[in-house]
């Protein structure tokens, strides 16, 4: 009663709002627990009310996408995208249901246009890094989806995205198991911990094993799974099924069919599904995914079994300790493979895996070299696997065999831009076009057809085929293969072994191409191969799921026993990643606010790295977001003291900038004296003590003298609709800028929508001199301004505090710091009341010529120069300002920093963004700029602390005065 009368009294509105927004987060929240359907139907509910509620569309149709409803899902994008073509999650997900249906160039536009619009757009990152697996370009790819796991880096998504994906690019096996060890020893530590778990008594009852899955449907998986699942022995083994995907197909039912323990777990929490596997009380649960999509590795921190294995998904390690055994053979584990695996090698006497179609598949036919005349390689699978030096051999293979042919398939060629930029990437290694084609896969009964057009197949390297060598040599055709020193190469190996031919994987490209090209000309052999081959297959265990489960059944038995025996015991040798990659992606992580994973990337450093002194930086850093300031500063000294010099000196410059913060400047002097004492080398860090020493002296010296020239008048012209505003910054900058006698200053204000017309009047005003186009959130504190400003211009067209030597990314301020110059004052986001000084740009000289760009903020220009603006990008903060300085420069024009015009930008004040991504797309296009950059951003900045921007101004003028020539 009392509910309804208070309801009453709330407004309509309101709590209709209150609704929308609890079914909004009960969505996500049922999304994220895996209950797609139940999500659905919220969002559903949502959009009946308020049919253009655009997160309601976004997130419908990511679930869409998420149940492989990619067409309906991008319908859903479209309508969104309809109403507000700037709401960046629909234009990221729209572009990914169009990589999902191989319209690389469609999805691209939107990609490029989330990029442009936001730089952050992490997600756009993910995604463009797929475009990249598609188009061939591992290594392109690698470094975005590094990227997106750094920004969201408890994102189990990205992690997976980037460890899977690297196993593409042409990197060290060594490498990907250290990544794939990285992700592990970072991770965040189980909700619980690890629960001991007990071995419990095997006599008088069956083994129970489990195998937990997302591909128990219609996926390469299943070609290996179905034929030991079905030949277990189930008077010994009670096997549980639990499928963790929303997609099911005849497949999904052909194994439920099968099973005894079938169970649907896809919509359980993690909670649950833990829960439910105890209470199943498996002895050994086999996980079948590794880092491909929709696994629950991480679950595997918590012991869902007393045993833990991988199996068949993955040839990858996971990284997890709490997995204690992978499936390998004697062929496939490698010499050394304890450098390769966190999980025991569990080696088969006969191969890994079992293949078998399970279906009606045709029998081998002829080498078609006899009836052709000529030899026809193959491959197929992702072309990302092919790398560049891959490329190199087959082109040697080409050359040596007279007439050859290539054929290369791939479900990437399904997409007309990747097949043309990979028919692009393989002309430019040389590779003879005319005998080389690039087609789509086929499926069905048709799959195995295309076995029949080639006479050998040509692995890849260090990510070999797996399902289509087994396909291969099932359909009778010989694969060449180059192994390496771990399971994900060496599967070739184990394939090839297993059917009689071990001689035709090699350990070195030269020998890979010489034993194609030798086996090229053994006609013979091809014909012999091809008739015996699906007799052999049947013979071995990689085609024979009755010999391959009683090999696998003993290797489980014996993994308990051993278990239960206290026998069981692994020490991985697998090597940490290098220190300055793990404080270089602690920085990154820390830089997007993750700082509990950056403490977790820190301390995984400094246990195998302990004398980096940049991780005990970062350290005492993250130490201050927490308030613990004078924790950091002893932290520093301590540790400092125990580093070379360089590394000591690094240490105190920080502990310098904690004391400052906390208002103690005697000590922070003390500090000073101790780090110039040392042999410093860093030019950075030299400089950066200089600053340091200038603000601690507070020089109260005037400002530098200049000569005062003819009386000149200086209009300052200042887009700002609120009056009140203005008239501030008049007040600010008259009571601060000393002007000679017979100097005018003048200041005009407009409309921010009508600022081009009032640039272009103070231009070509007559009996003007200089005008200056001054922001909103500027203010100006260095006394000298008008005299610098004078003086600069009597070799240049426009003066700014801050540019770049070129513009090739949207955001220019993150080009490398030898590219730029900046001299600026803001407020300090450390503590309050304080004001930073920025300086940015190597060299000590107060100006720096030959700008290409320069910082809208605020500019300086001769009256006369060309008021070369693009009205289409007013609205963009200073887009605007920004692209004329480039424009000018572009005509000859000369631009140049100025490092002494005490200019302070409050961030804190809004400029106007009305036209934001529709102006930066435009710039982007006339510009041509690349919007996923390969380069990282550069953030490197000289910076002090003090107390107010009056003597912020005045420590940075006489930091640059006393480096100026006498």
């Amino acid at each position: 009663m009392l509910a309804n009368l208070l309801r009453r009294f709330v407004p309509k509105s309101k709590r209709a709002a209150q609704w929308r927004e609890n079914m909004l987060v009960e969505a996500v929240k049922l999304r994220e627990a895996g209950d797609v359907t139940r999500s659905m139907e919220k969002l559903r509910e949502v959009l009946e009310r308020e049919p253009g509620e655009l997160r309601a569309l976004n997130d419908l149709g990511a679930c869409l996408a998420y149940v492989g409803r990619s067409k309906d899902a991008e319908h859903v994008f479209e309508l969104a995208y309809s109403l507000d073509d700037t709401f960046l999650p629909t234009i990221i997900n729209h572009a990914r249901v169009l990589l999902d249906q191989k319209r690389g160039a469609e999805a691209m536009r939107f990609l490029r246009r989330a990029k442009v619009v936001d730089p952050e757009a992490i997600q756009a990152e993910a995604f463009y890094a797929a475009y990249c697996i598609g188009n061939g370009d591992a290594e392109r790819a690698a470094r975005f989806h590094l990227r997106a796991w750094l920004a969201e880096f408890d994102s189990l998504r990205h992690g997976n995205s980037f460890l899977w994906n690297l196993a593409y690019a042409d990197v060290t096996e060594e490498r990907i198991a250290s990544e794939h060890r990285f992700w592990a020893d970072t991770a965040p530590p189980a909700a619980h911990g690890e629960k001991p778990l007990a071995p419990q008594p095997l006599e008088g009852r069956r083994i129970r094993i489990g195998y937990l899955s997302p591909d128990f449907r219609s996926h390469s998986v299943r070609y290996f799974f179905r034929p030991l699942h079905e030949n277990h022995d189930r008077d010994r083994f009670e096997l549980f099924l639990y499928h963790d995907s929303p997609v099911t197909d005849a497949q999904t039912k052909l194994i439920e069919a099968a099973s005894e323990h079938f169970l649907d777990v896809h919509e359980m929490s993690d909670a649950a599904l833990i829960d439910r596997v105890r209470e199943d009380r498996i002895d050994i649960l086999v996980e079948l995914a590794g880092h491909t999509s929709f696994n629950r590795l991480h679950l595997f921190q918590r012991r869902l079994a007393p045993v833990q294995m991988t199996a068949l998904g993955d040839p990858s390690t996971t990284g997890l300790r709490g997995l204690d055994a992978k499936l390998v053979d004697v062929h496939a584990a490698g010499p050394d493979p304890q450098r390769y695996y966190t999980e025991a090698p569990v080696a088969l006497p006969g191969t890994f895996w079992c293949f078998d179609p399970m279906e009606d598949a045709p029998e081998p036919a002829p080498p078609p070299v006899l009836a052709k005349g000529y030899v026809t390689f193959g491959c197929a699978g992702n072309v990302a696997k092919i790398s560049a030096r891959l490329l190199a051999a087959w082109k040697s293979i080409l050359e040596r065999v007279e007439d050859s042919r290539l054929l290369v398939r791939s479900i990437s060629f399904e997409d007309e831009e990747s097949r043309k930029a990979n028919e692009k990437r393989f002309a430019a290694a040389g590779l003879p076009m005319d005998r080389v084609e690039l087609l789509k896969p086929a499926h069905g009964h048709a799959l195995y057809e295309t076995y029949h057009e080639l006479d050998i197949v040509l692995d890849t390297f260090p990510f070999n085929g797996g399902t289509t060598s087994c396909l291969a040599v099932y359909m009778g055709v010989p694969v060449v293969s180059f192994y390496g020193e771990s399971l994900i190469s060496r599967m070739g190996l184990s394939v090839m072994a297993a059917m009689g031919a071990a001689d035709l994987a090699v350990p070195d490209l030269d020998a890979y191409a010489d034993r194609a090209v030798a086996l090229a000309r053994d006609v013979d052999f091809l014909t012999r191969f091809r008739a015996g081959a699906r007799e052999q297959y049947r013979a071995c265990t990689l085609g024979n799921g009755k010999l391959f489960a009683r090999d696998f059944e003993r290797a489980v038995e014996d993994l308990l026993a051993r278990r239960n025996a206290g026998e069981f015991h692994y020490e991985t040798k697998v090597p940490v990643l290098p220190a300055r990659e793990l404080v270089r992606r602690a920085y990154a992580v820390a830089r997007y606010g993750r700082v509990e994973a950056a403490r977790r990337i820190v301390a995984h450093c400094l246990e195998h790295h302990p004398e980096t002194g940049t991780a005990h930086l970062l350290r005492a850093q993250l130490m201050t977001v927490d308030g613990k300031g004078d924790e950091a500063i002893a932290y520093l000294i301590e540790q400092g003291s125990r580093l070379n010099p360089a590394e000591h000196a690094s240490m105190l410059i920080l502990a310098i900038r904690f004391q400052l913060l906390a208002g103690r400047r005697d000590a922070a002097g003390e500090l000073l004296q101790r780090a110039l004492a040392l042999d410093v080398t860093d030019a950075f860090d030299r400089e950066q003590l200089a600053l340091y020493r200038c603000a601690l002296a507070a020089a109260d010296a005037p400002a530098r003298a200049a000569a005062a020239g003819p009386a000149r008048r200086i209009v300052f012209v200042v887009p700002c609709d609120e009056p009140e505003r203005f008239d501030a910054i008049r007040r600010q900058v008259k009571a601060t800028c000393t002007c000679p006698d017979g100097w005018e200053m003048d200041f005009e204000r407009c409309r921010e929508r009508d600022r081009i017309e009032a640039y272009v009047e103070a231009l070509a005003g007559a009996g003007t001199d200089i005008v200056v186009l001054m922001q909103k959130n500027v203010e100006i504190h260095g006394p000298g301004f008008a005299l610098e400003v004078a003086e600069a211009l009597e070799g240049a067209d426009v003066v700014g505090f801050a540019g770049a030597r070129r513009w090739t990314r949207m955001d220019w301020r993150a080009e490398e710091y030898a590219l730029k110059s900046a001299c600026f004052l803001s407020r300090s986001r450390e503590a309050e009341g304080f004001t930073d000084v920025n300086i940015v740009g190597a060299g000590t000289a107060r100006r720096a010529d030959g700008m290409a760009v320069l910082d809208g903020a605020l500019l300086a220009a001769r009256a006369g120069v060309p008021a070369l603006f693009d009205e289409e990008l007013l609205g963009s903060h200073a887009l605007l300002e920004e692209f004329w300085s480039n424009r000018l420069a572009a005509e000859g024009r000369r631009l140049v920093v100025s490092r002494d015009l005490g200019v302070f930008v409050d961030a804190a004040i809004p400029l106007d963004t009305s036209n934001h991504a529709e102006a930066r797309v435009r710039c982007a296009d006339l510009l041509a700029l690349e919007p996923f950059p390969m380069t990282d951003e550069d953030t490197l900045a000289l910076s002090v602390p003090v107390r107010s921007p009056a003597e912020a101004a005045q420590v940075a003028s006489a930091f640059f005065a006393e480096r100026q020539p006498a």
